[in-house]
């Protein structure tokens, strides 16, 4: 007798992304084969574009479309992904980003390697999507961080199938059901970026194994299809601040030390930048360091309560795991 049929439950989120989404979509259903079911779900993020439309050119059949009908926090929005995911039949959950084209045959082989490794997480090579010939700068950076796979490179020794890394990009991300309902859901209190790794630091403190696969290749696309560029300077600014306070509250949030000593060292540190930003000619730098200095006070309550629940929820599943 052949292997089972698997079922993946592959849950796109999109906004404003009507220049792609059909492209991501149909990527993903040419993956179904004889060994791979593909069940498609696309959360619509209250998009005013023509998203909606685009999205109708799909059967019914072939793709679940859930409408919100405002934008709402990623982390809502992925949070209703795996429950999505869980109230399906599927062996996998892929979460992916909206901008993502799976080269053929990737999500069979990161099933593969989840064969292999049971459990992990598993995230393709991301593929810069104008230069195909070429592995994206972000995915660059974190295959550079494994020793492993630069020690095979120097050596001139043959890739293996997959790597460990210390955290995956969550532009896609699979795992088996079991994995996404063992480390919980996504914290609310990351608005976008920094979700991703705060996640796969709680899979990694629970021995949940973190792997690229090698052989698997995603095309990530990044902005618009278009070459224009349209990015404001409140568009950037916006996009800073959220990476900065993202970084703030990641390191609060650090297992490594106690919650004062990290609220005192991230404190200290945004105290220094409300110097030292305006020193490099960026006075609204301040004004952010400021604003966030005030914001993560007031949140101490809720870091708090947060890190208390997931310190539980880690023993938990290290008693039941023994």
């Amino acid at each position: 007798m052949g292997e089972r049929k698997h079922c993946v439950a592959c849950i796109v989120i999109t906004y404003n992304r009507d220049d792609f989404i059909e492209a991501c979509v149909t990527s993903l259903l040419a993956e179904r084969s004889s060994e791979l079911d593909i069940d498609v779900t696309v959360i619509n993020n209250g998009a005013p574009d023509n998203t909606a439309e685009v999205l109708n050119r799909f059967a019914p059949e072939d793709v679940t479309v859930v409408t919100n009908e405002k934008n709402m926090p990623l982390s809502t929005v992925l949070n209703a992904s795996l429950d999505i995911g869980h109230a399906s039949d599927a062996d996998f959950f892929l979460l992916l980003n909206d901008d993502i084209e799976m080269r053929p045959g990737a999500i069979a082989e990161m099933v593969a390697v989840c064969g292999e490794v049971p459990g992990a997480i598993v995230s393709p090579m991301q593929i810069n999507y104008r230069q195909p010939d070429q592995v994206d700068t972000t995915m660059l950076e974190r295959l550079q961080a494994s020793d492993e796979l630069v020690s095979d490179a120097a050596f001139g020794r043959e890739t293996k199938r997959y790597y460990n890394q210390k955290s995956l990009i969550g532009a896609a991300l699979l795992a088996p059901r079991e994995t996404y309902a063992a480390i919980g859901d996504f914290d609310p209190a990351f608005s976008f970026y920094g979700l991703d790794d705060d996640y796969c630091n709680r899979a990694r403190e629970m021995g949940i194994p973190l792997l690229v696969a090698m052989r698997a290749q995603m095309l990530h696309m990044h902005g618009r299809v278009s070459d224009t560029v349209t990015t404001s300077n409140e568009a950037w600014l916006r996009r800073w601040t959220t990476m900065y306070r993202a970084r703030v509250l990641y390191k609060l949030k650090s297992p490594d030390h106690s919650l004062v000593r990290n609220y005192a060292q991230a404190v200290g540190g945004m105290l220094l930048d409300l110097v030292r930003f305006p020193l490099n000619r960026f006075p609204k730098g301040a004004l952010i360091a400021g604003r966030t200095l005030v914001d993560v006070l007031a949140s101490y309550p809720a870091v708090k309560a947060r890190r208390k629940e997931e310190a539980a929820f880690l023993a938990d599943y290290t008693e039941r795991q023994a």
